[in-house]
């Protein structure tokens, strides 16, 4: 089931981040032999790079990675955003970082794609936030062969599928509508 999600969930991701730099919602123009990515009214080829997963926590990064990036005349950087980033406190968002790398992919004429990190990445749970992590009786463990707590949040133990699923769906909302325009109504 998630492999025929899949495809779904990458573009509304990608049409999602691409918002970042767009006057219009980005869309996918279907064709008779597929489709093409269409940003602000214009068909829109990514020549894009990547961030390494920790590259983008802080303003400064911003500001010195982001130029370079730009005179390779790449147009689109993925970059990782984590959920600890985003919600270090339960219910508090902080959007600070993202907006200022916003701001500054803007002033590079760049779009910028989210590659989200909440609950795992890379099958460990080294992105959520410090709360999820200490809060074993909300937010379980998965139990390695051996019968052993691990230090990864399960996806299949019951009370994660309560708690863990709102959470993470909820910062990812947020996280889809955020701008620097709307920061104070988040």
């Amino acid at each position: 089931m998630l492999l025929t999600r899949l495809p779904c969930v990458v573009a509304i991701c990608l049409l999602g981040a691409l918002i970042a730099n767009a006057t219009e919602v980005p869309r996918i123009a279907k064709s008779g032999a597929g489709g093409q990515l269409v940003v602000n009214g214009k068909p829109y080829l990514i020549l894009g790079g990547e961030l390494r997963n920790s590259s983008a926590g802080t303003a400064a990064q911003a500001d010195s990675i982001l130029p370079q990036i730009a005179r390779m005349h790449v147009n689109t950087v993925l970059m990782p955003v984590a959920w600890e980033q985003i919600e270090p406190v339960e219910g508090s968002f902080d959007f600070s970082i993202l907006d200022h790398w916003m701001g500054a992919a803007r002033e590079q004429r760049l779009h910028l794609v989210v590659l989200w990190f909440g609950s795992w990445k890379n099958g460990v749970s080294s992105y959520a936030p410090a709360w999820v992590n200490k809060d074993t009786k909300r937010y379980q463990r998965a139990v390695s062969a051996d019968g052993d707590d691990t230090d990864i949040l399960s996806h299949a133990r019951s009370r994660n599928r309560e708690e863990r699923q709102p959470g993470v769906l909820r910062v990812y909302r947020v996280l889809l509508y955020a701008t620097p325009r709307n920061a104070q109504t988040r």
